[in-house]
């Protein structure tokens, strides 16, 4: 394998830590920093643990490490109550190791509630749902954010790195748009090289397909690994526009990468429309319509969803400040349209599912959402989204 897809390299731009190698080796090194001779929790499925199971207990073994698996049950779902089944483990745990992107945010919440190191095993190239410090999780109707482990290994074997690579393409290439929101938003307090080194990320996997199919899994790992970690926007991405579209899209079920892309793609060609306005359209905002519709959608708290557009009207009370910000990004946004149609394609040559109707409605909501501020809450603010550009 080539040089340029060590991971290893990533090590002075994030608080996580990579290895690269052999999993009997490299985790066994690890255990025995955090847990030796002591009790491991191994979250997974009972599919994953048929697959995986007898590794992970085989290695601990090798420095005196009781595997403790709990099985979780399928399908995976990000609620309080599902999380709340790993409270059940011995309270001796004294690391926890998952392999499975689906159950990362379990895992992760638990290790940060009872201080534990996380051990992340990635068994796919695939990060949708990983390696964040905080993320959402639902609370019966509302939506609470909550931090993920403080610390976290993550051990990268290439050999056991499978499933779809369209999966983990579609999840990297949905963050073209998430970078442009993100600098949308932030304007001058958004970090150049946070920015830049995400970019590199989107744009090593733009090129996948110029790869020998061996080391494709692994360069999307690594680029995905880029643009969470190298580039520190992983607080921004579940605020982002493209995440909250994605999940209007879904009805609130975690969206999957693919509703991620096509959401991306749409919206990306909404901005490099709205990007050129000169001013506010003349509407008179209805908060509490926007609330209704998109806790009716989500199935989520209608005060949360109206207290969260509340606060974004107070941030955004002066919003025609964002307009030459949004000017600027102009050209650049036009640039990364044309490249929609390449994007689209190697998304199917990579095998993957067929496209998702992306419908207007969640494209026009997806500013409205509790879960944070994001570019087109700006243009919500802005009156840009009840023009023509979208009919919902």
């Amino acid at each position: 394998m080539e040089n340029k897809f060590d991971a290893t390299k990533l090590n002075g731009l994030s608080d996580l830590l990579l290895c690269k190698g052999e999993i009997g080796e490299t985790l066994t090194e690890i255990i025995k920093k955090v847990a030796p001779s002591g009790k491991v929790a191994f979250v997974t499925t009972e599919k994953n643990h048929d697959e995986y199971g007898k590794l992970i207990t085989s290695t601990l073994a090798k420095v005196n490490s009781k595997t403790v698996s709990i099985i979780m049950p399928t399908p995976v779902n990000n609620t309080v109550e599902y999380f709340g089944a790993l409270f059940n483990l011995p309270d001796d745990v004294r690391a926890v190791v998952v392999t499975e992107g689906a159950l990362f945010r379990a895992a992760s919440y638990f290790a940060n509630v009872k201080e534990l190191p996380l051990i992340f095993v990635p068994v796919s190239a695939n990060l949708s749902g990983t390696l964040e410090k905080e993320f959402f999780v639902r609370n019966g109707k509302t939506l609470d954010l909550v931090k993920g482990a403080e610390t976290m290994y993550v051990v990268i074997d290439e050999s056991l790195l499978s499933g779809k690579i369209a999966d983990a393409y579609a999840f990297n290439m949905a963050k073209l748009t998430t970078l442009i929101d993100y600098r949308a938003v932030r304007g001058k307090s958004a970090d150049a090289r946070a920015y830049f080194i995400a970019m590199e990320g989107v744009q090593g996997s733009y090129t996948v397909t110029k790869e020998p199919i061996k080391n494709r899994p692994l360069c999307l790992l690594y680029n995905g690994l880029k643009i969470a970690i190298g580039g520190r926007i992983d607080s921004f991405i579940n605020k982002s526009s493209v995440f909250a579209a994605a999940c209007l899209l879904t009805g609130g079920a975690s969206p999957l990468p693919k509703h991620e892309l096509f959401c991306a793609l749409k919206l990306l060609e909404l901005f490099n429309e709205s990007f050129k306005i000169k001013g506010m359209a003349e509407v008179m905002p209805d908060y509490i319509s926007r609330a209704e519709k998109v806790a009716e959608t989500l199935n989520v708290d209608e005060r949360q969803t109206a207290e969260e557009l509340l606060k974004q009207r107070t941030t955004l009370k002066n919003s025609i400040r964002f307009i030459p910000i949004l000017n600027s990004l102009k050209e650049e946004t036009c640039e990364l349209v044309s490249h929609s149609k390449s994007i689209t394609g190697t998304y199917f040559s990579l095998s993957g599912d067929k496209k998702p109707i992306v419908t207007a409605t969640a494209l026009k909501y997806s500013g409205d959402t509790p879960i944070g501020l994001n570019t087109m809450s700006v243009l919500r603010e802005l009156g840009i989204t009840d023009t023509p550009l979208i009919k919902a």
